[in-house]
C-alpha cells in the first residue's frame, strides 16, 4: 500500500536505472527548493562551522584527534546531572566524550535543543551513550530516544559495565530547534544517560529517500579496503560519517593514488575508495558477504559503492557484474566500474529479508575480470510523519510555563506516551491541547490570561495552588471548556454535559467577571476562595463564608435531588421499554417459536442425553452457558443454553437461528440443530476444539504453546473472509455487532469462524432502542448515534487485528500500573512505523515485521473515528492476503541484518 509509485533509482556508473515500487523520494528536492538551498549545485559543502558536537556531562571546551571542536552540553538542556566518568578506562582523547554523561532522573522527558538549523536541510544526529555502571547498580536503564514529534529508538544495554551504544538517523529537519529528547518508558529501570550527542549537516542530494516524511536509521558503513583496524572518519569524510573496516576474507586490493567522488551521489570518501575486495581464487567470479539476523524490521537503503583500482588492464579486460541481495538483483545495468571515479549503486528494498541473507556480487558471463566492492552502507527506513502539535497552542503554553516557572522541552503533545504530564491532548494529526491540570503544582502569581488563548481547552484545573489577583475576563472566551460525565447506567448512554473550570482553594481576589458567571451550564468550582465576591449579589465571601458555605449545600442539595429525580425518570423509561421489547419473551415461550427448514429439532431430553445432563460446561456467554455434547451418530456438537438471567431473549435466539438457517460459509460456524420447548431455548453448534480466540492470546497454562505468526495471520484472514460474507455474500447484508475474539471459533486445524450472532441485523444500517456489543470493541460513531453499519463490524475487528499482533487487551494494564487503551497505545508506534515496540513477543521470531508493519496499519485504518474513513470487509480480506504471501515468501524471518562478523567494538 505504501509503495504505489515507481521511482528510478540512479545506478550512476552505467548512467541506468532500477525500476522498484518504491515512495516516491522528489518530495525532498521540493522541500529544498522552497528552503532556498540550490539543488543543482554540485560544488555545495558544509562548512565545518555546521557541526554541533556536545560533551554530554562535560565541563570544558576542546578538540580531538579527528580535528573537531567538542563544547560541553550546557547551553543546550536545561535540565539532568553531570557524571564524572574519568576513572573508568575508556582510552585516548578520541575517547573524550565517554569520560563523562548527563543523567536524567527528575523528568519523564528532557531535550536536547539543536540550533540553529536549517529548515529542509539533511542531517547527520548521531548519539553515544555509555553506562559505565556509573550509579554502581549493575542495572542499565532503559528509555525512548525521541527527535521531535517523533520515536527514534526505543534503547536498552545489555552490557552494564562495558558496552558503548551509537544510533545514528539522517533525517530532514522541520523545526528550528529540532528536540533530541530522552523520555522514560518504564520509571522502574534506571534514569536515561547519554555520553555526547553530535549534528552533521549533509549536501541536499545525498540520500534521496530521506525527506519530511521519512528518516534513515543507520544500521552500518562498512569499508572493505585494507586501512587497519581504525575507522574512517572526519576530516576524511567531510560529513563525518564513521567507516568502520571489515573483515571479511576476501584479496584487497589498493591505491594511494585519488579517487574522485565521480557520479556517487552519497559522496564516499577517497580514503575509503582507495580499497576494495576481490573474489577467491576458489569462487573467481562471486563475492559472497554473509549476514546475520538482528531484529530490525522494514524497508532497507542499501548503497554499495565501486571504483576500478587497476591502471594496467588491457583493452581486452572487462570486469563486470552485478549486484544481489539474497536472489534479487539490485542493478539494471551491469556494473563497470571506472578507473579512480566512484560510482553506486542506490535503492530502496522495500521488503523482509530471511535469516539466510548474503550480499552478491556475480561476475556477468563475459567478464574476464573478478568483481569487486569498495564500501556498502545500509539503512532501514523509518516513518517520521507527525506534524508537531498545534504551532499556536505550542507558542502559547510555552510562554505559559514561563509565566509559572516551568521549563518543559520539547513537543508537549508527541509522541502520545511521552506528552507533557500536565495537560491533555487531542488526538488530531496536529494535536491541541485540552485539558490543562495545574492543580496542586505550588503555582503562585496571577491566573495566566494567556490560557484563554487554547482555544481547544476543554477541562481547566488550577485548584489548590496559591494564585492571587483576579480571575482574568479572557477565560469567558473559551467556548470549548467542556467536561463529559458518563453515568454507567444499563447501556451507558445517559450523558450530562457541562463546562468545567476549577479554581478551587486559592486567593483569588475581585469579582468574578460577569461574561463568566452567566455563562450556561458552566460549573465554575470557586470554593476556597475567601475573598473572592460574586458580581451582582449582595455578599462577599470573606464577609460570610458560614453563609456562603450554608447556600452552597443547599444548592448542591438541591442539584443532586434533581440528579437523583432524573435517573428515576430514565430507569423507569428503559424499563419500560425494555418491557416493550421483550415482551415477545414474557408472552411467547420458546415453544411458539417457529423456525423453519433447519435440518433437525431435538427434544430437551434428547438434548440432555447428548450433553451428560448438561454436565461439561465449555464456555459461556451472554446468551447463557455452552455444554460438550455427542450426538448418536459420535459427533462433537456445542450446546448452547438459554438461561434464566441472561439478558438475551427469545428474540436474540430466533435471530441468531434464522440468520444461521440462510448463512453458510467456511468461516461462519455451522448450526446443526436447536431445541423449542417449553421455557428451554438451545442451539446445538459444530464443535469447536481449540477454544476461542480471547482464550488463545490471553489464557495461558503451563503447557501451553502460545500461536506463531503465521498462525495468527491465518485467523486473521479467516475471520476477515467471515465477516466479508456476511457483509457483501449474503442476499442481504447482516451486521454481526458484537465482533471480538470470544467470538471467533477455533477448529482442529486452527481454522477461525464467526460465532454468537444473536446481536446481528440484516439493516444496512440498525438504529438500536438499547445499546449492543462489548465495551473496547464499540464503534465510537455508534457510541455517539447508536446507528450500526457494516463500518462498524470493522472497527471492532481493526481493535481484534491489534489483539492479534499485540497480545494485548483493548483496556490494559502498562508497565507503570496504569490502565491503557490499546488503540491510544499503538497508534504513536505505528504511524513511526516501530512494530518491533508492538509485537507480542509470545509469539517468537519467526517473523516478518515489514508483513507485520502493513497488517498494523490495516488496524489503522480500520479504526479510523469516522465511518467514511474505514475499509470495506473486502479491502480488509485483500490485504490480509498479501500480507499473508509476503510472509510466506520470506520464510517468516526478520528483516534485518548484521554484517558478520563485528567490525567494531561500538555497537550500531
Amino acid at each position: 500500500m505504501e509503495y504505489t509509485k515507481s521511482l528510478e533509482i540512479v545506478a550512476p556508473l552505467a548512467e541506468t536505472s532500477l525500476q522498484m515500487d518504491i515512495q516516491d523520494v522528489s518530495d525532498s528536492e521540493m522541500d529544498l527548493e522552497e528552503s532556498g538551498v540550490p539543488i543543482d549545485d554540485p560544488e555545495y559543502e558544509p562548512a565545518d562551522e555546521g557541526f554541533i558536537s556536545l560533551d554530554c556531562g562535560g565541563t570544558e571546551n576542546y578538540t580531538d584527534d579527528a580535528g573537531i571542536q567538542w563544547m560541553p552540553d550546557d547551553p543546550y538542556i536545561n535540565s539532568g546531572q553531570k557524571v564524572n566518568l574519568s576513572n573508568t578506562a575508556v582510552g585516548g582523547e578520541g575517547s573524550r566524550q565517554l569520560t563523562s554523561l548527563r543523567r536524567f532522573p527528575e523528568k519523564r522527558k528532557s531535550c536536547y535543543q539543536l540550533t540553529p538549523v536549517q529548515i529542509g536541510t539533511k542531517y547527520l544526529l548521531r548519539g553515544t551513550f555509555f553506562y559505565g555502571n556509573h550509579d554502581n547498580l549493575n542495572s542499565p536503564p532503559q528509555f525512548d530516544l525521541l527527535l521531535d514529534a517523533d520515536f527514534w529508538y526505543s534503547f536498552s544495554f545489555s552490557d552494564p559495565n562495558e558496552l558503548v551504544v551509537q544510533k545514528e538517523i539522517i533525517f530532514m529537519v522541520k523545526f528550528d530547534p529540532t528536540n533530541v529528547c530522552l523520555a522514560r518508558n518504564n520509571l522502574s529501570i534506571g534514569s536515561p544517560i547519554i555520553s555526547s550527542l553530535e549534528l552533521r549537516p549533509l549536501n541536499h542530494n545525498m540520500y534521496c529517500p530521506v525527506n519530511r516524511d521519512f528518516s534513515l536509521l543507520r544500521i552500518v558503513y562498512s569499508n572493505y579496503g585494507p586501512q587497519g583496524s581504525s575507522d574512517i572518519r572526519y576530516p576524511d569524510d567531510q560529513f563525518d560519517r564513521l567507516w568502520y573496516p571489515s573483515s571479511v576474507d576476501f584479496p584487497t586490493i589498493t591505491t594511494s593514488m585519488e579517487v574522485s567522488m565521480g557520479v556517487a551521489y552519497d559522496q564516499p570518501p577517497s580514503l575509503v575508495m582507495q580499497g576494495a575486495v576481490t573474489s577467491n581464487l576458489n569462487s573467481p567470479s562471486v563475492i559472497d558477504i554473509p549476514l546475520q539476523q538482528s531484529k530490525r524490521y522494514g524497508n532497507l537503503y542499501i548503497s554499495a559503492y565501486f571504483a576500478e583500482l587497476k591502471a594496467d588492464l588491457n583493452a581486452t579486460s572487462l570486469r563486470e557484474f552485478d549486484f544481489f541481495l539474497d536472489d534479487k538483483k539490485l542493478n539494471s545495468d551491469p556494473i563497470q566500474p571506472k578507473y579512480l571515479q566512484s560510482s553506486n549503486v542506490s535503492v530502496l528494498v522495500p521488503y523482509g529479508i530471511t535469516n539466510s541473507m548474503a550480499f552478491r556480487f556475480q561476475a556477468t558471463n563475459r567478464s574476464t575480470l573478478p568483481p569487486i566492492a569498495n564500501a556498502l552502507e545500509w539503512y532501514r527506513q523509518s516513518s517520521q510523519n507527525q506534524q508537531g502539535t498545534f504551532t499556536k497552542d505550542v507558542e502559547v503554553i510555552n510562554i505559559i510555563q514561563q509565566q509559572i516557572n516551568y521549563s518543559y522541552v520539547g513537543d508537549p503533545c508527541l509522541p502520545t506516551q511521552h506528552s507533557w504530564d500536565w495537560l491533555t491532548c487531542s488526538n488530531d494529526i496536529s494535536p491541541r491541547i485540552v485539558i490543562l491540570n495545574l492543580a496542586s503544582r505550588g503555582l503562585t502569581g496571577s491566573i495566566p490570561a494567556k490560557i484563554s488563548s487554547l482555544t481547544a481547552l476543554e477541562i481547566i484545573d488550577l485548584s489548590d495552588n496559591n494564585l492571587n489577583g483576579a480571575i482574568p475576563e479572557s477565560l469567558a472566551s473559551l467556548t470549548n471548556l467542556k467536561e463529559s460525565v458518563i453515568f454507567y447506567f444499563l447501556c451507558k448512554r445517559l450523558l450530562w454535559m457541562k463546562l468545567f473550570s476549577d479554581l478551587e482553594n486559592n486567593d483569588l481576589t475581585g469579582t468574578v467577571p460577569a461574561a463568566l458567571e452567566s455563562k450556561k451550564n458552566l460549573n465554575l468550582s470557586l470554593s476556597g476562595n475567601v475573598h473572592l465576591c460574586y458580581e451582582g449579589h449582595n455578599f462577599c465571601r470573606r464577609k460570610s463564608t458560614k453563609k456562603g458555605l450554608i447556600i452552597g449545600l443547599v444548592v448542591a442539595g438541591g442539584v443532586i435531588a434533581l440528579f437523583i429525580v432524573c435517573c428515576i425518570a430514565v430507569v423507569i423509561i428503559r424499563k419500560n421499554s425494555r418491557r416493550s421489547e421483550d415482551a415477545e419473551s414474557l408472552v411467547a415461550p420458546y415453544s411458539q417459536i417457529v423456525i423453519e427448514a433447519i435440518s433437525r429439532e431435538y427434544s430437551y431430553e434428547e438434548v440432555k442425553k447428548m450433553t451428560n445432563d448438561f454436565s461439561t460446561e465449555i464456555g459461556r456467554g451472554g446468551y447463557g452457558p455452552v455444554y460438550y455434547g455427542k450426538l448418536n451418530i459420535g459427533r462433537e456438537v456445542a450446546v448452547k443454553r438459554s438461561s434464566e438471567t441472561s439478558t438475551q431473549g427469545t428474540h436474540e435466539f430466533k435471530t441468531e437461528a434464522v440468520l444461521l438457517l440462510k448463512a453458510h460459509h467456511k468461516n461462519l460456524v455451522s448450526l446443526l440443530g436447536y431445541c423449542c420447548e417449553g421455557a428451554h431455548g438451545i442451539l446445538i453448534y459444530e464443535f469447536m476444539p481449540n477454544g476461542n480466540l480471547h482464550q488463545l492470546l490471553h489464557e495461558s497454562s503451563p503447557s501451553k504453546q502460545w500461536p506463531d505468526w503465521k498462525t495468527r495471520l491465518d485467523i486473521a484472514l479467516n475471520a476477515a473472509q467471515g465477516l466479508e460474507y456476511l457483509h457483501s455474500g449474503c442476499n442481504r447484508r447482516v451486521i454481526h455487532r458484537d465482533i471480538k475474539p470470544a467470538n471467533i471459533l477455533l477448529s482442529q486445524r486452527m481454522e477461525a469462524k464467526i460465532a454468537d450472532f444473536g446481536m446481528s441485523t440484516s439493516e444496512a444500517t440498525h438504529a438500536s432502542s438499547k445499546c449492543v456489543g462489548t465495551r473496547g470493541y464499540v464503534d465510537p460513531e455508534y457510541n455517539e448515534t447508536w446507528i450500526s453499519t457494516d463500518k462498524s463490524d470493522v472497527y471492532s475487528f481493526g481493535i481484534v487485528i491489534l489483539e492479534i499482533i499485540s497480545g494485548r487487551k483493548p483496556n490494559f494494564t502498562n508497565s507503570l500500573g496504569q490502565v491503557t487503551n490499546i488503540l491510544c497505545w499503538s497508534r504513536p508506534m505505528i504511524s513511526a512505523g516501530d512494530i518491533e515496540s508492538l509485537i507480542d513477543e509470545k509469539a517468537g521470531g519467526n517473523i516478518h515485521l515489514g508483513a507485520m508493519l502493513r497488517v498494523a496499519k490495516l488496524a489503522m485504518s480500520c479504526t479510523e473515528k469516522q465511518q467514511k474513513d474505514r475499509p470495506t470487509m473486502n479491502f480488509v480480506v485483500s490485504e490480509l492476503r498479501e500480507a499473508l504471501q509476503l510472509h510466506h515468501t520470506i520464510g517468516g524471518e526478520d528483516d534485518g541484518i548484521v554484517v558478520q562478523p563485528n567490525y567494531n567494538p561500538i555497537a550500531v
